[in-house]
């Protein structure tokens, strides 16, 4: 119905009642009215269908306009002829179109059809309830140039639409709010979910013939009437595919209890697919010298190491872990300095700066990092750890110490790789035979040198071939946090295990040699 057009309702069983005057489709108020009388509507007595038109026509005479008339006679079928009737009621006015709708009973009722056919009107047939609604829609084809184009919500779908229903191109008819411009609250209005509609040809079987029709089809984006179409646990307006259930980090982990408190050092947090690094810092020097222009350098290295190496694209969740349909996982990392700043009653990690030459002269041999709280991580715990800007490595045949001064670009590495351990994520290790090296299916490789520079005692040759420093695997970090437990560890053995310093998950179980 278009701004203009008006409509009644008329029962009819023994008798013929007006149930509800004319309404106008511009007022609101009067358009809720009508829809309600129609709710309200139930089957009782006999099919006097005379009573019925003799009401309508009369209403209508009595309400007449330069509008188009029309009537729809909606019965079960159980009438005698009408005709005569019909034409004697509407004798002395212009003609008004009868549209017979014949509800369950016999596909052929002589009276109806002839109705229908004499008065320039249409007969249709309908089994059930949901043939009903395909009824009107025929009747609506049929009346194409006259459909209502009004928009009181302006959502950008007609009333007439909202009201009636929509037909998919699946068949399914749907119903949205037409006094609200967004039914379901979910940001979208609801033109933007029912999509465009075209008029496109309907072919319905009744009986042995094919009959053909026009009606109008959506092509939906989303359900108007619901706010989570797909029910992934993504809003319509935020999924990009709202009509297809999206898994996601968040919704895979909403029932498992991440153990992360925001009071904690590091915690983290999950929001759609992204896993969100929140890290408390602190350097410090046990010289006295975080005012030196050194220090100053180092500790920006230290974030800088975080930030580019914990961030984004440098991650990924294992392909032999997360579920199935995951995809574009990322992470983000928010790191609090508290390098010069006096703080109290704060958790942070104390990243220990060693720096100066007579530190390392007491230093028996070390690798680049010691955690000293590391085997009794928890989430809630903070931890220290010590980097070394010269390391020192002792070869496990001769004994003999080697050091090697890091380049600023091998030191952010390194720094990203123990932050790994604040995560709960242990090293990984290599299980090396004579000929083989075992190395799991995801890895961060640092191409063309190691970071480790393990000297030719310790396999050269395997450490000039993409050493791993650090873990890419989120799995394992979440995993860390769900169960407040670190990811196993598997400890060098002669010199035949190698602690690669990085983690990430197995496939299978690693191989121990004991030789």
């Amino acid at each position: 119905m278009k701004s203009g057009d008006r409509a009644c309702v008329v029962t009819f069983s023994d008798r013929g009642n007006l149930v509800c005057s004319m309404k106008n489709a511009s007022n609101a108020k009067e358009m809720a009215e009508l829809s309600k009388s129609i709710d309200k509507l139930s089957p009782s007595g006999g099919t006097n269908t005379d009573a019925g038109l003799d009401v309508a026509i009369n209403h209508l005479n009595s309400n007449s306009t330069s509008n188009k008339r029309i009537i729809i006679l909606l019965c079960d079928g159980d009438v005698r002829d009408t005709t005569d009737e019909y034409i004697r009621c509407n004798k002395s006015t212009p003609s008004i179109q009868c549209f017979t709708v014949n509800v369950g009973g016999q596909r052929s009722n002589e009276p109806l059809e002839v109705l229908a056919s004499k008065t320039g009107g249409k007969y249709y047939f309908a089994q059930n309830s949901t043939a009903i609604i395909d009824s009107f829609y025929k009747i609506q084809s049929d009346t194409l140039e006259d459909i209502d184009l009004t928009d009181m919500d302006n959502d950008g779908v007609p009333d007439t639409f909202e009201i009636v229903g929509m037909r998919l191109a699946n068949g399914n008819i749907i119903t949205s709010n037409p006094f609200v411009p967004c039914s379901d609250n979910d940001g979208w209005n609801d033109g933007q979910e029912i999509g465009k509609y075209k008029v496109k040809e309907v072919e319905e079987k009744m009986g042995d013939k094919t009959t053909k029709y026009y009606s109008f089809i959506f092509n939906p984006k989303a359900d108007p009437r619901k706010e989570d179409t797909d029910g992934d646990g993504i809003i319509d307006n935020k999924d990009p595919y709202p009509l297809v259930p999206q898994l996601t980090l968040e919704k895979m982990y909403a029932n498992r209890k991440i153990k992360s408190n925001s009071k904690n050092a590091v915690n983290i947090e999950i929001e759609d697919n992204t896993v969100i690094f929140n890290i408390n810092i602190k350097c410090v020097n046990s010289m006295g010298l975080e005012n030196t222009p050194e220090f100053r350098k180092y500790a920006g290295l230290v974030v800088s190491g975080i930030e580019k190496y914990w961030e984004a694209d440098n991650l990924s969740g294992s392909i032999y872990d997360f579920e199935d349909g995951i995809e574009n996982i990322k992470s983000e990392v928010r790191i609090n300095d508290f390098t010069n700043v006096d703080v109290k009653n704060k958790q942070y990690i104390a990243v220990q700066l060693d720096l100066t030459t007579k530190e390392f002269n007491e230093i028996d041999a070390r690798e680049p990092v010691c955690i000293p709280s590391y085997d009794d991580w928890m989430p809630s715990s903070s931890c220290g750890i010590q980097l070394f800007k010269k390391p020192l490595y002792k070869d496990v045949n001769t004994g003999e110490i080697d050091a090697y001064t890091l380049t600023d670009a091998e030191y952010e590495i390194v720094v990203a790789h123990e932050f790994g351990h604040a995560f709960g994520l242990a090293d990984f290790v290599y299980v090396i035979s004579e000929n083989e090296i075992m190395q799991p299916k995801i890895s961060i490789e640092i191409p063309e040198y190691s970071i480790m520079r393990l000297r030719a005692s310790r396999l050269n040759d395997f450490v000039n071939n993409n050493t791993q420093v650090w873990a890419n695997d989120l799995e394992m970090i979440l995993e860390a946090f769900y169960t407040e437990d670190k990811m196993k560890y598997e400890g060098g053995y002669n010199g035949y295990l190698i602690d690669a310093s990085v983690v990430v998950k197995f496939d299978k179980e690693p191989v121990i040699l004991n030789k």
